[in-house]
Parts: C-alpha cells; sequence; structure tokens
C-alpha cells in the first residue's frame, strides 16, 4: 500500500473503531440499562463520531507510522533510526555500514542507480546532513515518484516522493 492509501485508512480505521465499540459495549450493558436496540443505536449515534475524531486527533499520525513502517517492504528490515511519513512523502534514517548500504541499494527492487539530482539539496535540508558520500535514486516518473538514498558517516538517509 502506498503512503496516501495508508494515511486515509488509518483515518477510516479509527473513525469506525468507536462505532462498533461503542454498539458492541451498548448491547452488552443494554439490558442493565434497560434500553432497546434502538435506544442503543440513538446513543451510539451521538457518542461515536465524536470518539472518532478524538482518535484521529490523539493517535492518527502514531498509528499511521506504524503500520506503514510495519508494511513497508522496500525499506531494510533493520537499524531504523527515524521513520517519518506524511501523505506524499517518507524521510527514514537507517544505521548500517558503507557496503550494507551499496549492496541494499544495487539490489534494490526499484532499480536504483548511482548518483543524485538536483534535488540532493532539498533531503540535505529536509534530513539535516550535508555533503554524503555515495547516493543512489531511481528515475523520477511521470507523477513525481522517486527514491532517493544517501549514506554518510554510517547512517543511510532515505527520501521518498509518492506524488
Amino acid at each position: 500500500m502506498n503512503l496516501g492509501d495508508i494515511y486515509f485508512k488509518t483515518f477510516l480505521v479509527l473513525l469506525a473503531a468507536p462505532v462498533i465499540t461503542t454498539l458492541v459495549l451498548l448491547g452488552v450493558v443494554r439490558q442493565r440499562l434497560k434500553l432497546t436496540w434502538g435506544n442503543v443505536c440513538l446513543v451510539a449515534f451521538f457518542i461515536a463520531p465524536f470518539a472518532g475524531i478524538l482518535l484521529n486527533v490523539a493517535f492518527h499520525h502514531r498509528v499511521f507510522v506504524a503500520w506503514h513502517q510495519a508494511q513497508n517492504r522496500f525499506v531494510p528490515r533493520s537499524g531504523c533510526v527515524t521513520y517519518s511519513p506524511d501523505f506524499a512523502r517518507l524521510y527514514a534514517t537507517y544505521r548500517m555500514t558503507l557496503p550494507q548500504f551499496n549492496a541494499w541499494a544495487t539490489t534494490h527492487p526499484w532499480g536504483l542507480t548511482p548518483g543524485s539530482s538536483g534535488l540532493l539539496t532539498h533531503d540535505e535540508e529536509a534530513m539535516g546532513f550535508d555533503s554524503p558520500i555515495a547516493a543512489f535514486e531511481t528515475s523520477m516518473a511521470d507523477n513525481g515518484k522517486q527514491l532517493r538514498v544517501y549514506f554518510k558517516s554510517g547512517v543511510m538517509y532515505l527520501s521518498y516522493n509518492s506524488m
């Protein structure tokens, strides 16, 4: 799944979870509170949207980051230092050696090639590094998608634009 897809699905899951939870909990205590099923649905109708909004405000980014990182099979599995996705881009850093970096970059399924485009300056500013000793990237797609990776001082810097 891509960044935008997981971002939207996270929103929907956190919005739907309170509806289901409210219906189940009210259904369980329905007889004790002397509620009919109609009243259960009515109470859930008013409580669940507010709970869904609160869940999204409080937990959306954390759930989104964890979900995206767990399913992303195109990044190294270990050594993650930072992982910062948003709707349209991903910045991440990984601890590794230069031989590990070269091996990972040359075997990446997207066909990374040595070199860096004009976006190096932007990536340096966004991720806080300068003058990498190695760089690989994919060619930029028509829609702006591109993966760029850099290596400096035992850290791989990964930058991905999804649009």
